[in-house]
């Protein structure tokens, strides 16, 4: 039995969410068959992450912004489909104001406390090893 093919979507609200085309055919979206929706949004001030976000696209054009990841030991033992969060941030303007991504609880991403975003453009991907925060 081969593995379902995963592709995005956009349901009636206007949210992403994650469809799973199956090798007969059949078409699963969202619900608990694949879990939850995938969120994305937009900020530009300084903005806690929560176990409900994904992709999270970041304005630092008028002043520098922190990004708050939440607890990585919270973050995996969550019960859905994939056992440990993935957060997507980035830094979607063209000024020299920075995105600093920081921890809670002493905690580290890829062994240093925080994470700078300073190039244009910049992004990245991180997820929790169920005490801490990895790049990808």
């Amino acid at each position: 039995m081969s593995s379902p093919r995963l592709i995005g979507g956009i349901d009636d609200n206007g949210n992403l969410v994650a469809i799973a085309v199956n090798s007969d055919g059949s078409i699963k979206m969202g619900g608990t068959s694949l879990g939850r929706k995938i969120t994305f949004n937009k900020v530009s001030a300084d903005y806690a992450l929560t176990l409900d976000d994904d992709f999270l696209a970041v304005d630092c054009s008028s002043t520098a912004v922190n990004i708050t990841l939440p607890s990585a030991v919270t973050s995996s033992n969550i019960v859905y489909p994939i056992q440990s969060f993935v957060y997507e941030i980035k830094k979607i303007d063209t000024t020299s104001n920075h995105v600093v991504v920081l921890t809670v609880d002493s905690q580290t991403i890829d062994g240093i406390s925080n994470f700078t975003l300073i190039t244009p453009h910049q992004a990245i991907s991180l997820i929790s090893d169920g005490s801490n925060w990895l790049i990808f």
